[in-house]
């Protein structure tokens, strides 16, 4: 009993750690094909929900859903788009959670990894921060939003392009 319990807890663990999205990974996905965007993000259980092409422009949202049985559901999201021309790629791509634990983990990786606060704007119920490490630059973005139910929660965004 107390194995089975063991290993049903290792699969949960693993299940919750592998929807997460590192900060290298998300850099990558301005560098990887699409297809092998699509791979990665299924890989960490992401789900396409939507996919959107108009000549030269494509659009790809993502979501991933991690249910926790003994606490909160979180959603995570992640959405690029390319515009494609005969010279070039240019990819935005914006990660989203609303879980602040995560949100600081990222925000570790980065003080960790040189990178450096360029400019900060509190516009209140939103902030907007600059990170650069000198190649990269990262716009991390926190927005209060308003659930059906009237309570306010933070959303936690990164974005970045090449």
């Amino acid at each position: 009993m107390k194995y089975s319990l063991l290993f049903c807890l290792i699969g949960i663990l693993n299940n919750a750690a592998a929807q997460k999205i590192s900060l290298p990974e998300l850099f990558s996905i301005a560098e990887l094909s699409g297809d092998r965007i699509d791979t990665l993000l299924k890989q960490k259980e992401y789900r396409l929900m939507q996919k959107e092409t108009d000549s030269g422009v494509n659009l790809f949202y993502y979501t991933s859903l991690e249910r926790n049985p003994n606490g909160a559901t979180w959603v995570r999201s992640l959405s690029y788009k390319e515009i494609v021309t005969k010279e070039i790629i240019s990819r935005l791509v914006i990660y989203r959670t609303y879980r602040k634990k995560e949100y600081l983990e990222l925000l570790e990786w980065l003080l960790r990894n040189n990178f450096k606060t360029i400019k900060r704007d509190n516009f209140g119920e939103y902030i907007d921060t600059n990170y650069s490490d000198g190649i990269k630059k990262i716009l991390v973005k926190q927005s209060k939003q308003k659930l059906p139910s009237g309570v306010a929660i933070w959303a936690y965004q990164f974005e970045f392009g090449k």
